[in-house]
């Protein structure tokens, strides 16, 4: 049932609204790229780690940094309250 509505939105939308004509032939390809997008986005949560530009970091770092960064923000925030 998503896969028949992904490809009624493509169609409406690339031939109804803008009247691209490969709209309707193509259609089926907007739900293959929505579960690739998926795909990828499981995969990437799936990793022990995240990748930057040039580096990598584990995911114990960044959980590090995360944790700095929040109490960091609850200093922050205990210095800026009325009490």
């Amino acid at each position: 049932m998503a896969f028949l509505n992904r490809v009624v939105q493509s169609v409406a939308v690339g031939w109804g609204a803008i009247g691209d004509w490969r709209a309707l032939y193509l259609s089926f390809l907007y739900p293959v790229r929505d579960f690739l997008g998926f795909l990828t986005w499981a995969g990437s949560s799936a990793s022990r780690t995240f990748s930057g530009a040039e580096r990598a970091i584990g995911s114990a770092r960044a959980e590090e940094s995360f944790l700095r960064i929040g109490r960091q923000r609850a200093r922050w925030e205990r210095s800026c309250s009325l009490d």
